[in-house]
């Protein structure tokens, strides 16, 4: 019997190339450290059938149980890009909508959602519901 003849094409697979969801995995990383654990955060990617991907970058303070905070949602086509980012901020004002061609805009408008000043107070009011640990009584 022979072995079967591979009808693929040569894929070209290469690592320069980073689509939304290891975008985001790696910036939910970032949040772990800078907070030293305090708030952490998650991408939950979901199949959008035909229409793509939706990821979901969350929020989440460990002593808060399983409350998590949206803080943004991206969904793309197969190919990544161009990518739709949804940022929800606080939730006093509409969400904000940017569409990012390419790998450089998407970094772009991750950087200008999380850095805003929005994005510090969503943390900051997450770090100042975490419950404050019980002093032993003496």
């Amino acid at each position: 019997m022979s072995a079967a003849t591979d009808l693929w094409p040569d894929l070209g697979l290469s690592a320069d190339r980073k689509l939304p969801a290891l975008l985001l995995g790696q910036q939910a990383a970032q949040l772990g450290r800078k907070t030293r654990g305090m708030v952490l955060a998650r991408v939950r990617s979901y199949s959008s059938g035909k229409a793509g991907f939706s990821h979901v970058l969350q929020l989440r303070v460990p002593d808060l149980g399983d409350y998590y905070y949206e803080l943004l949602h991206v969904s793309h086509a197969i190919l990544g890009y161009p990518a739709t980012l949804r940022y929800m901020g606080t939730g006093v004002n509409e969400p904000v909508t940017r569409t990012a061609n390419d790998e450089a805009e998407f970094v772009n408008a991750l950087r200008e959602f999380l850095g805003s000043e929005e994005t510090r107070q969503v943390i900051q009011a997450l770090l100042s519901q975490e419950p404050e640990e019980e002093l032993e009584e003496s």
